[in-house]
């Protein structure tokens, strides 16, 4: 699990830890909507977990991955 948010280009490691995230949240038995966005997938855990605050880090997590540079 380690490897898909320290291998690779930042951008990679970025959506890697996203799909980190992710899959602990389903482990707890949330799942997000399937082609959910990370904003949508965000709204959904902050919705059903209290204090998960993901929204920023979606924010920050796309940034990273479709900013140019």
């Amino acid at each position: 699990w380690r490897r898909r948010r320290s291998i690779g280009p930042p951008d990679a490691r970025l959506a890697g830890g996203w799909a980190e995230l992710s899959d602990r949240v389903l482990d707890l038995g949330v799942p997000a909507a399937g082609g959910a966005t990370r904003s949508e997938a965000a709204a959904t855990y902050d919705r059903e977990l209290a204090g998960a605050a993901t929204t920023t880090l979606a924010r920050r997590a796309d940034a990273g991955v479709f900013a140019p540079e």
